[in-house]
């Protein structure tokens, strides 16, 4: 497994700088650790800085530079040279001139340390199909183990109650779209935007009979030793089941159960017509079913609300393609008892037969529990990344708000930078550029529209140059599309069908 840094450098305005994306640790000729920027690899100083302006013949192609193991990175990161190339970068990591910077850099090490041993990370809990009384624990660096369970409804929970429609949410229908209007309840516009960008990857709230999660903050840490002595009740909460008796409960996942739609969100600044005052809207093409939607909402908010006493809304990830991709426990077990039968069956006088037999099927057994671990540990990866995409995601739409207030970003292109940025620094590079008004950019006209004009510089996506960028000037706010090139034959139909955008003023 590799290991993730972010990466600082310093920009052309003599300011330091982060990549939107932590970068994997790569194994240089030299015997050093560096980072991949664009095809080309350059060496990594303490701190995690880089140097832009690094001589070519100190920089190597990404494909001449393997990944380093985890273990591996993390003792190389911990003899890296100062990043002496820049003034910036040393008063960045030391602004104390009276400690050398050495002595500051392994100070804020060993406090990133124990904050990380320290924090609440999560353990993850699987409930035993064969005895609802019993949970499967699997934490970090140990074998999975059951432990007894209280389990509950969601009912039972003192003052919980799953969102109420026309108090919580409503529904409503105009002439031009579908919407939804939505109050914000402690991250649940986010995690209802990452539901509908990737419905795939998360289950409805009725696809596990029961949920459960504990936290290390909630249990007894030896740090040293790292054990974890778990608390003598663990609570999960049981499905209420489907939200109607017409839900094909054998669908799981947002996606097979109602689709992929596209979706606008924005702060509500009108009424409903109910007169309840909203605080976000959710639009919809008229197209979609008006129950589609109503339903879709309902299970959704189901689950926003329910991963409030969850670790995360990672704990509706989606992770069935994973056990078909791999041989389940249960046939794992059934193979080795075969295994067992049959070399009892040849049990002889021949002792270097026995042992043999012996070997084998202490290799089927070590074999079986590798393979356990690792299943785990994909699921743990998946959920942590997850988890660090969708937080990034909402960060990074945030920012966009934040500093190009004067454009409209449609939804559409928050995901395409999930799915195909692992860089938004040329992007923002461009919008800068766009915000400006800058005579220097230029603007084509998109093939089969009226009002859509395209930016004809490409965009690097810090891998390669397949970003890129649309921007509609029809009306009182810019709209702009960020887009990419393994999509754009779907940007070009979207934005031939949304010629100009109608109905994005606040609602």
């Amino acid at each position: 497994m590799s290991h993730k840094v972010k990466v600082h450098y310093i920009d052309e305005s003599n300011k330091v700088s982060t990549y939107f994306f932590p970068r994997s640790i790569r194994q240089m000729q030299e015997m050093t650790a560096g980072v991949n920027i664009s095809g080309r690899v350059y060496p990594l100083y303490q701190g995690n800085f880089i140097n832009l302006r690094e001589p070519q013949e100190n920089t190597r192609k990404s494909t001449e530079c393997p990944l380093m193991q985890r273990d591996e990175a993390l003792s190389m990161l911990s003899r890296l040279h100062a990043p002496m190339f820049s003034d910036t970068a040393i008063n960045f990591l030391a602004p104390d001139k009276s400690k050398p910077l050495n002595e500051v850099l392994n100070s804020n090490k060993q406090n990133t340390d124990t904050k990380t041993n320290l924090q609440e990370n999560p353990i993850e809990i699987q409930v035993n199909t064969n005895n609802s009384s019993q949970l499967r624990v699997v934490e970090e660096d140990q074998e999975p183990r059951e432990i007894l369970v209280k389990q509950i409804h969601y009912s039972e929970i003192p003052n919980f109650s799953f969102p109420k429609y026309e108090e919580d949410w409503y529904f409503e229908r105009s002439f031009y779209y579908s919407y939804v209007t939505v109050n914000e309840s402690d991250e649940r516009i986010d995690n209802i935007k990452a539901i509908l960008s990737n419905p795939g990857d998360y289950e409805c709230l009725d696809a596990n009979p029961a949920r459960g999660a504990i936290r290390h903050a909630d249990t007894t840490v030896n740090i040293d030793n790292e054990t974890i002595e778990l608390p003598p009740e663990i609570t999960t909460y049981l499905s209420p089941g489907p939200i109607n008796s017409s839900i094909d409960s054998t669908k799981k996942t947002f996606l097979d159960r109602w689709g992929e739609f596209d979706f606008e969100c924005k702060k509500s600044y009108r009424p409903a017509p109910n007169n309840v005052q909203y605080d976000y809207w959710f639009r919809f093409d008229l197209d979609i079913p008006d129950d589609l939607i109503k339903n879709m909402f309902e299970d959704i908010l189901r689950v926003t609300e329910a991963a409030k006493h969850l670790i995360s809304l990672e704990s509706f990830l989606s992770h069935d393609k994973e056990a078909h991709d791999s041989t389940s426990d249960k046939d794992m077990s059934e193979e080795l008892k075969i295994y067992e039968e049959l070399a009892n069956s040849y049990i002889s006088d021949n002792d270097e037969l026995n042992d043999k037999i012996q070997r084998i099927i202490e290799e089927k057994k070590a074999t079986e529990k590798k393979l356990q671990k690792s299943e785990e540990e994909n699921r743990r990866l998946k959920e942590k990344f997850n988890n660090f995409k969708r937080k990034e995601s909402a960060a990074f739409e945030r920012n966009l708000e934040r500093y190009f207030a004067k454009f409209y970003f449609l939804q559409r292109g928050m995901k395409t930078v999930q799915r195909y940025y692992q860089s938004t620094e040329k992007l923002e590079e461009i919008l800068q550029l766009l915000n400006n008004k800058s005579k220097d950019i230029g603007l084509k006209r998109v093939m089969n529209t009226k009002y859509w004009e395209e930016v004809p510089k490409k965009i690097s996506n810090g891998v390669d140059n397949q970003g890129r960028l649309y921007i509609c000037k029809h009306g009182n706010q810019p709209v702009i599309l960020i887009g990419s090139k393994q999509q754009q034959s779907e940007d070009f139909i979207y934005l031939q069908k949304n010629d100009p955008p109608i109905d994005l003023e606040n609602k």
